[in-house]
Order: structure tokens, then sequence, then C-alpha cells
């Protein structure tokens, strides 16, 4: 697929534009000639639906890469589920249906969450395997908000012929990931609890749970790449040039064990103190692993940086981003 061709001149609304995949997407559009109208709380509260209708209807596009919302990791999601799910909705109704109520729909690429899995269903997973039950419940209320996504993007493909590609990505990580250890994934999580260790001359760090779960790991650049090509689905439609409604898995297809992990990463920072797993702690789901089949059938798309490298390029980045970064005694 000729991207370049396709995107140039082409004006794509972004939310969530200054985010770990929003600001890979944006760059890489940008660099195709594409205007991009970026979206972030700086410009525009998605919360508040009259602004965000307004905002919609004076901004024509030829597509909407939707990816804002309201993300943290397992200790907040589990702590804090009402104001995930409020917030995530609240974005969700606004957003949608300011896109789905133009006179033409503007075609979307929304992003989902593995999140909205259900929990037990076999792995590696497919995505017909989406709706085998409920969320796992330490990530419930963040999980149903992104299933209420999916379900808005398909009243309105039924109703309004909106055409859309709803994307389950992995576990992203990357450059200019959330680094504050209270709300981030695992991976920058792990980063900072090291470099902490490291920089104040500690001997042990402390991990959430068994060390037992595994989760599939995606680069942000790379999951870039694979929107980008959504976005081509989504505007020209399927086989039939009719409003396509897909949903697709975007992860590397590969199960890595969160011990094994944490080891990866504290080699590649140099760090050799002990590593301990708090098994009071909640481990979430114990297995996630995507097939990423349909990714290559519909997108053409195979991630394209091993974990080691990408591990890398995020080690690098925080270290040069953070290098004067200050502890307090709660962090």
């Amino acid at each position: 697929m000729d991207l370049a061709r396709f995107y140039k001149g082409k004006t794509v609304i972004v939310t969530g534009d200054r985010g770990l995949l929003g600001t890979p997407i944006s760059s890489k559009l940008k660099a195709m000639g594409v205007n991009v109208i970026g979206v972030n709380t700086d410009i525009l509260d998605l919360t508040q639906q009259r602004k965000t209708k307004d905002f919609f209807w004076k901004n024509p596009a030829d597509l909407v890469i939707h990816l804002a919302a309201r993300v943290s990791g397992i200790a907040s999601n589990a702590k804090l589920p009402a104001m995930h799910i409020q917030i995530n909705s609240e974005i969700t109704l606004n957003v949608i249906s300011a896109i789905g109520e133009r006179a033409r729909p503007i075609p979307v690429v929304a992003a989902g969450s593995v999140c909205a899995y259900a929990s037990g269903i076999p792995v590696p997973s497919i995505e017909q395997n989406l709706w085998e039950g409920r969320p796992e419940a330490t990530n419930l209320a963040y999980g149903a908000s992104k299933r209420f996504l999916l379900d808005m993007l398909e009243a309105y493909h039924i109703e309004r012929k909106l055409s859309y590609v709803y994307i389950l990505q992995g576990n992203m990580y990357g450059p200019g990931d959330e680094f504050n250890h209270v709300v981030s994934h695992v991976i920058p999580g792990m980063i900072y609890k090291v470099q902490k260790a490291i920089d104040l001359g500690e001997n042990e760090i402390v991990l959430w749970g068994t060390g037992n779960p595994s989760r599939d790991f995606v680069y942000a650049s790379d999951a870039a790449e694979a929107y980008l090509l959504a976005g081509l689905i989504a505007v020209e439609g399927n086989p039939n040039k009719k409003p396509c409604n897909y949903v697709i898995n975007v992860a590397s297809g590969k199960e890595v064990n969160i011990s094994y992990l944490s080891k990866q990463i504290a080699a590649l920072m140099g760090y050799e103190g002990k590593i301990r797993f708090d098994k009071s702690k909640p481990d979430g789901e114990m297995r996630r692993c995507w097939k990423i089949h349909r990714a290559r059938e519909l997108l053409g798309w195979e991630p394209s940086t091993a974990l080691s490298d990408g591990l890398r390029e995020t080690i690098s980045w925080y270290r040069q981003v953070f290098s004067q970064r200050t502890y307090h005694s709660s962090s």
C-alpha cells in the first residue's frame, strides 16, 4: 500500500495526539504532507459534549484517528474504576456521535484495548474471543468503556453507515510513555523502579504480583504504522468499496513472562540488585497473547521492532529526558 500517495494533502484529526501512540502517528502523518489537526486537553475537553460536537462540525476531515482516553496501570484502574468508566464513556459518546451525526460520517480508526477482552479466554486470542465473558476484574471498568466504544462505532455503522476500524493493540510501550509509577503500565513502571534503585544505590526493587503472568508487547512506532494502514481501509472501505467495520488485533504475537521481562530490563539497564515480587498485590489476567493474522491479511502489517531493541530505545529515551529526576519518599 502506498501510504504516502494516499495521505498526501488529506486532513486527519488525531485525538490524543501527544500521547504514546498519538506522537508517532502525528509525526508520520506530517512527514507525508498531511494536515494534522491534533486534539489534546490543552485544546479541547472531550468530556464536554457541546464543545466536542462544535469542534468536529467546524473541522471537516478525511479521517479521524481516535486515541484519546483516560489510561492508567493496574493500580489506578483497580482503585478508581468509576472515574475510568465515566470519563472514557463520556469521551466515546461525545466523539463518536459528533463524527457519526454529520451528513457524511467521517471514517474513523479507533483505539480499543486488550483490557476489553474477556477474562480466561484461549491464548493466543483472536478477535472473536472479545465477547466471551467479562473483562478481568482489576481492569473491568476500563475494559467495559472500551467495549462501549466498539458498540458506539457499530451502532453508527448500522444506522449511519460509519466506516471504522477498531484496533485492539497489545501492551504498548516506547519513548513518550507515562513513567509515573502510580499510573504507568508494566514496562515504564519497571524502568522507573530500576533507574530509581540505580540512582539511590538500592539493592532491591519490589514489583507487583507473582511475576508469573505473561503479556504481549508491541512497540508504539510499530503500532502507529498499523493505524495508518487502517486509516486507508477506513476511508476506502471494504473490498466492495462499502463502509467497513473491522476489529483487528495489533500486537507482537509473542507471549512474554513478566519475571523474565523484569530480568531483561534490569540487565539492559545494568542493575545487579535483587528483584522481589510482592505476592499480596494483584497479577491481573494471568496470560495475554494475541493472534495477528487479521492484521497481516487486512493491513499487510507485521511488527518490525524486536522487544530487546524497543526496550533499549525506551530506556535510552527515559534516561535522556529524566536525567535530572529527583525522588520522593512516596515514589
